[in-house]
């Protein structure tokens, strides 16, 4: 589940991070591409794909954090109850 949070962070933080700069003139001059952050340009083509992979493994890693403990909770009244047993056994 963090790693999920992560790279939805970071995919989200990759495309705000680029910027075009276009100035219209008569020289044609091309478009400037700039990088707020330098680290995230290598990042941002594949923002889109960090930003759905890692919502979607938050996603996963919520569900299946609850399907354990639902899990534990169970196996754990079973546990103490044995427990309760054995100490009133001594």
């Amino acid at each position: 589940m963090s790693l999920g949070v992560v790279a939805a962070i970071l995919g989200v933080a990759a495309f705000a991070n680029y910027s075009v700069i276009c100035y219209v003139n008569p020289g044609g001059f091309p478009c400037i591409t700039k990088y707020q952050v330098a680290l995230l340009a290598p990042l941002y083509p594949l923002s889109a794909w960090l930003t759905v992979l890692g919502s979607s493994l938050a996603i996963l890693g919520t569900f299946f954090t609850t399907l354990g403990q639902s899990r534990w909770l169970r196996i754990d009244r079973k546990i103490s109850k044995i427990g309760q047993k054995s100490d009133q056994a001594n």
